[in-house]
């Protein structure tokens, strides 16, 4: 016998959860499907999430949970010339990413099977999700599965750029107020970064060849404890018959810097907007969902277009021509773009 819901969610990550708590606040009934066993884990990200967060989640979901605040922001080339980018207060904060996804967590009332997957997908007159715990029907399937989304591979999308981000974790305090980033084009095609995370200090690296030798190397450092995930670069279509996809499922990422939290909550806001009128209507057809994709294109289609436009230009050229930009832009402070 299927189990019927109003939505299903495959991905209990902070997006996942985030959507799922919009949709239960309009009485839907939803099932979250998630392969780990527990929220939060494995870690695969770093924790600098932007103040402007604040905007779509209130306070409580950041109780205990902010290990550092971040007010400024430098870039470094190859010269050793570095450049401020950004400067208020805060403009970021570091959270402890597990107790983040947890947090939100704690505000969810749907159900939620772990160490499950979600084997196969029909989508005809309903979404129907098989797996080893049964089959599952819904009106519509909301894929928040990451990078590696088993719904976007349903409907044979995927990002323009797929890139590794590595990040290594010193057990040593630091409660600096700014977070640095590295750029040299002999290392990466991507960058190094170092964040304070108060009783801790990150380390990362992003790029196609990117290793944790090259961190060790770069940093000076030897005990770390290693995170490592897949960013995903430049969003595929993210709507379809009775099916979306948000966050990393849909690189909802910013292309200069990898972070996804803001946009991918964007998103899903934008998606409980649309499928709030998709129920009231019975209508989940692909052209009514595409207002989803309108939606979050207008809010944040320009900054990842222009990213993805810099990671273009940024991939072709040298660290000549890159100590050249940095120094011009960091006089009209238009690396604000990187914002």
């Amino acid at each position: 016998m299927k189990k019927c819901f109003d939505a299903i969610i495959i991905g209990a990550g902070p997006i996942g959860l985030y959507t799922a708590w919009l949709l239960e606040n309009i009485g839907l009934k939803i099932l979250i499907i998630e392969e780990h066993e527990e929220i939060g884990k494995p870690v695969q990200c770093s924790g600098l999430i932007p103040k402007d967060v604040e905007k779509i989640l209130s306070k409580k979901f950041f109780d205990g949970i902010i290990e550092n605040e971040i007010n400024e922001s430098y870039l470094s080339t190859p010269s050793g010339f570095r450049a401020r980018i950004l400067k208020k207060n805060p403009i970021a904060y570091v959270v402890d990413r597990e107790k983040f996804d947890k947090k939100i967590a704690e505000n969810v009332e749907s159900e939620i099977l772990f160490k499950t997957r979600a084997e196969q997908i029909n989508i005809e007159r309903y979404a129907e999700v098989k797996t080893k715990s049964g089959i599952f029907r819904s009106e519509i399937l909301i894929g928040c599965d990451g990078s590696n989304s088993v719904v976007a591979r349903h409907f044979c999308v995927r990002p323009k750029e797929m890139l590794k981000g590595l990040i290594a974790i010193e057990d040593k305090k630091n409660y600096s107020d700014f977070v640095e980033s590295w750029f040299d084009k002999r290392l990466t095609d991507g960058f190094f970064w170092k964040i304070p995370r108060g009783e801790k200090i990150e380390y990362g690296m992003l790029g196609e060849n990117a290793n944790f030798k090259k961190i060790e190397n770069f940093f000076k450092i030897k005990n770390y404890e290693k995170i490592a995930g897949i960013i995903p670069i430049g969003p595929p279509k993210t709507y379809f018959h009775r099916a979306i996809i948000i966050g990393d499922a849909a690189a909802h990422v910013k292309p200069w810097s990898g972070g996804g939290i803001y946009f991918g909550l964007i998103a899903a806001r934008e998606a409980y907007n649309v499928l709030k009128k998709c129920f009231d209507e019975e209508n989940f057809s692909e052209f009514a969902l595409k207002k989803y994709e309108d939606g979050w294109k207008k809010i944040i289609g320009k900054k990842i277009y222009l990213g993805i436009l810099s990671r273009k230009i940024f991939k072709k050229i040298g660290n000549f021509e890159l100590e050249i930009i940095v120094r011009s832009l960091s006089k009209f402070e238009w690396l604000r773009i990187f914002e």
